[in-house]
Order: structure tokens, then sequence, then C-alpha cells
């Protein structure tokens, strides 16, 4: 819910900037109101996005590879571990070059979400793992998908279109598996 905001947010930001400075490298620009925007603002927001669906990916991940009962759950749970933290660390490079701080802890949401889960053993987690897994995925492929657009700097759009490819293929995979539950316990 949180995260949806901070979009939202951004998007009456990015909406309302002039189209003519997409690109641009000044520290403040206006908008046609005459108010004050920086331009980090939006590499701001997108790596935080990032950082965050990284995060709670490698967090749940890690879990999931101590409590889950399928094999292919942990399977793919050790993948989500290793491929998220490749990402992760693509997103600090970026953060470090644009200087901007990511965030280093969950979200309350996906603290409570980390916290729900770890109650959970056996075919109940792996259950409720695969389908956050899958939710997840869609849920931020479509957020980059939305986003990419209004990117200003080329190697932002770069490190999100490339990410693309990388979430549709773990969607896919968690689609799999979760579907291999249903037909298994």
């Amino acid at each position: 819910m949180y995260r949806m905001i901070f979009v939202g947010l951004f998007m009456f930001v990015a909406v309302s900037d002039s189209p003519g400075m997409l690109g641009a490298q000044q520290s403040v620009e206006s908008d046609p109101k005459g108010e004050q925007l920086d331009p980090k603002a939006d590499t701001q927001t997108f790596l935080t996005i990032a950082a965050e669906e990284q995060q709670v990916a490698i967090t749940l991940g890690q879990l999931a590879t101590q409590r889950a009962k399928n094999e292919k759950v942990k399977e793919f749970s050790s993948k989500m571990v290793e491929e998220h933290k490749k990402v992760r660390r693509e997103a600090e490079q970026l953060a470090a070059k644009h200087r901007v701080a990511l965030p280093t802890k969950l979200t309350p949401e996906d603290k409570k979400k980390v916290e729900e889960m770890s109650k959970l053993s056996g075919h109940e987690f792996d259950r409720a793992y695969m389908n956050f897994a899958l939710q997840n995925h869609e849920t931020t492929l479509e957020e980059y998908q939305q986003h990419i657009k209004t990117m200003r700097y080329p190697d932002l759009r770069e490190y999100f279109t490339a990410t693309l490819p990388v979430l549709k293929e773990h969607r896919d995979q968690a689609r799999l598996v979760k579907n291999s539950l249903q037909t298994s316990p």
C-alpha cells in the first residue's frame, strides 16, 4: 500500500513535469506551476521500489530455503535469493552513481508478511510462499513496465528494462511451481 502511494505521488510529479526535461541533468527544475522539482526524486523513487522488491524477495527466499517442504519450492527459493541479490547489487551501484540512499530494511508491510510466513510450515508454507512469489512478481512487473517510460535517466531505463525479462522468467517459474503444488501435496 505504502509503495503504491509513493509511486502515485511520483506519477503526479512526473506528469506535471514538462516533456522537454526528459534526460535533463540539472539539480532543480520547475514544473509549469513554478514549483521546484528535484530530478533525483524519480531516481530515488524507482530505486527505492527496486530495493524494497529485492529485499522482500531475498528475505522470503531465505526463509523458504529453510522452511519449504517441497523440493521444487526449495530450488525456486534458492534461485530467487541468488538472482535477487544480484539485481539488488545493481540497484545499489546505480544508487551510488546517482547519490541516492536506498532502504536497508523491509517496509512495515513486507515485515508483516515475513512475520506471517514465519508462522507457517510444511505444505502450508509452500503454498503461501509460492502464492506470494507469483503475486509479487506480477505486481513488480506491472510497476516496472508502467514507470519505465517516465524515467529521466537512460541508465535507470536500461536497468529496469534489463530486469523485466528476469522478472517475467521468475513469474513464469513461480506459476509452474505453484501449479505443481496443486497436483501434489
